[in-house]
């Protein structure tokens, strides 16, 4: 990200903001309510667009390519709020992660032979007790384990930016340990950034931190 400035109404949020991201560790992002957390994962998965200034995914700028172009490339987020497929079934949404298709095509795959990819979604939903929801619509799975879906579904999407929202929040802490884990497994060898208030999971994440403050970023 290259000198980005953004402005809502006249409020600046951005001025000049430029930041590389590395690979190799969880990069979390850390500040104030209202100092831009959110906004900067919208202009790095593409549903803003800054004013001026560049976002570059190793060194292709991208600045001008739709939310739906950039996922295809492969960056994915999570949101504070659940994103599941609520009509659909527990297991076809860790399906969806797992082989991820274009969302056109993969109503398409449902219909073929997927017995392997379903016996791998099946282990990683056993492992945080949602395999006995796993023909259960993920609509009426309880709060708390639609943000779990939600995680699990993006942790296992064959991505290469990852996006995480305060990932862990709402979720049972029984399983932060092995999140936390599968988090910084994949930040070995993707660019990981995360959005976290919690000092004791930025402790454990073990990473680079950066501030967010009056519309600059700041490594801590």
């Amino acid at each position: 990200m290259k000198y980005v400035s953004l402005s809502f109404r006249g409020l600046k949020i951005f001025e000049n903001l430029s930041v590389d991201f590395v690979s190799g560790k969880v990069n979390v992002i850390v500040g104030e309510n209202g100092s831009g957390k959110t906004t900067l994962f919208n202009l790095i998965s593409g549903l803003v667009k800054p004013q001026n200034g560049k976002i570059l995914l190793n060194s292709e700028d991208i600045t001008s390519l739709s939310f739906e172009k950039r996922a295809k490339m492969g960056i994915v987020r999570s949101f504070q709020e659940a994103k599941i497929f609520r009509f659909m079934n527990t297991c076809d949404n860790g399906l969806f992660a797992f082989r991820y298709l274009p969302f056109e095509r993969f109503f398409k795959s449902l219909f073929r032979g997927v017995k392997k990819e379903r016996e791998y979604v099946k282990a990683f939903l056993k492992e945080f007790n949602l395999e006995e929801k796993c023909f259960s619509k993920a609509g009426e799975l309880s709060l708390g384990n639609q943000r779990l879906l939600n995680l699990l579904t993006v942790l296992n999407t064959k991505g290469r930016v990852f996006l995480l929202d305060e990932p862990l929040a709402g979720i049972n802490e029984v399983f932060y340990e092995s999140i936390i884990k599968r988090i910084k497994e994949i930040a070995s060898e993707n660019l990981v950034i995360v959005i976290e208030h919690s000092w004791g999971t930025i402790e454990a994440l073990e990473g680079k931190v950066y501030k967010l403050e009056g519309g600059k970023i700041f490594g801590v």
